[in-house]
């Protein structure tokens, strides 16, 4: 199985409802991306919050708005930084002849 992450590996027998225009939110499940970054925190994946922030830089009044502003961050990613983790460790054709 491939993963965004390999820091993520051992999470993928859990199940996931998502549940969206706010019925989550209004009661009171913690399901927003910022209970989703303390959840990170709490299991010491920090080197997949770091990759993240490096992939959606962009902030608002000094906070990512990859954890506030889901939607607004998908729009302004950083595709350098993507596609660089992408393609590392990968032999380049120049570098094999």
């Amino acid at each position: 199985m491939r993963y965004l992450s390999n820091d993520l590996k051992g999470f993928e027998n859990r199940t996931l409802y998502v549940i969206g225009n706010g019925f989550d939110l209004f009661h009171n499940i913690p399901s927003s991306y910022m209970h989703f970054y303390h959840w990170l925190k709490s299991k010491g994946k920090d080197d997949f919050i770091f990759k993240m922030e490096k992939f959606f830089p962009s902030m608002k009044n000094g906070e990512f708005l990859l954890w506030k502003d889901f939607e607004r961050a998908l729009g302004q990613y950083d595709v350098n930084s993507i596609f660089e983790d992408a393609v590392k460790g990968l032999n380049r054709i120049e570098d094999e002849k």
